[in-house]
C-alpha cells in the first residue's frame, strides 16, 4: 500500500511541476505582450483541471468518524452494472484509512440508481443519478452492515460507467463493542455494464 501511495505521489508533483514549467515558459513569451496574459490563464486552466481530475479518478478521499475521531483515508470502488442503463450495481470497495489499528476496509454493496434522462452535447453525454443501496463491511476486527446515499451524474454510453459522486453512508456494527462508522467520499466510479 505504500509503494501505491508513494507512486501517487509522485504523479502529483510530475503533473504539477509539468503545469508550472508550461506556465513559466508561457509567461518569458508572452511577458512583454499585455494584449496576450489572458490566453495565459485559459491555456493554464485545463492542465490543472485535468491534473485534479486525474488525482480523484485514481485516488477518492474519505472522511471517517469513528468512536468520536475523524480519520482521513483513501477509497477506490470497482462496479457492475445491469439492466438498461445499468440502474442496478453491485459494487467492491477498498479503503486504506490513515491511524492505527485496523486500516483496511473492504466492503461489497448492491445499489439502484435513479437516473436523469440523458443530455447530449457536442463532446459528451451525461446524466445526474441519485443511488440508495446497501451491503456488507469487514475489516481485522469486525464486521457490519450499512445503508448509504450518493448523488452525481453518470459520463459517456450505457456499456462503460464512469460517475464521479459525493457518497454519505453509516456502518451499523455486528460484531459486540465496536462502535459503528459513518463516512463521507467523494471520487469517482468506474465500471462496465452487462445485459
Amino acid at each position: 500500500m505504500k509503494q501505491i501511495i508513494f507512486i501517487t505521489l509522485i504523479f502529483i508533483f510530475l503533473c504539477s511541476s509539468s503545469s508550472s514549467q508550461t506556465a513559466f515558459d508561457s509567461q518569458l513569451k508572452l511577458k512583454n505582450n499585455s494584449a496576450d496574459k489572458s490566453k495565459l490563464k485559459k491555456a493554464d486552466s485545463p492542465m490543472f483541471a485535468l491534473s485534479v481530475f486525474l488525482i480523484i479518478v485514481t485516488v477518492n478521499p474519505i472522511i471517517e468518524y469513528e468512536d468520536k475521531k475523524i480519520h482521513f483515508g483513501i477509497t477506490r470502488e470497482l462496479t457492475l452494472g445491469f439492466g438498461k442503463n445499468s440502474p442496478v450495481r453491485l459494487s467492491f470497495e477498498y479503503s486504506y484509512i490513515f491511524k492505527s489499528g485496523d486500516r483496511s476496509r473492504f466492503r461489497a454493496s448492491a445499489k439502484y440508481d435513479f437516473l436523469s434522462k440523458l443530455s447530449h452535447s457536442e463532446w459528451i453525454s451525461t446524466r445526474w443519478f441519485a443511488s440508495i443501496g446497501g451491503g456488507y463491511f469487514r475489516d481485522k476486527t469486525g464486521e457490519g452492515v450499512f445503508p448509504e446515499f450518493s448523488a452525481g451524474f453518470r459520463v459517456g454510453d450505457s456499456n462503460f460507467i464512469f460517475q464521479p459522486y459525493a457518497k454519505l453512508r453509516h456502518t451499523f456494527m455486528l460484531t459486540k463493542d465496536k462502535p459503528g462508522i459513518t463516512d463521507f467520499s467523494i471520487g469517482a466510479i468506474i465500471g462496465h455494464s452487462f445485459f
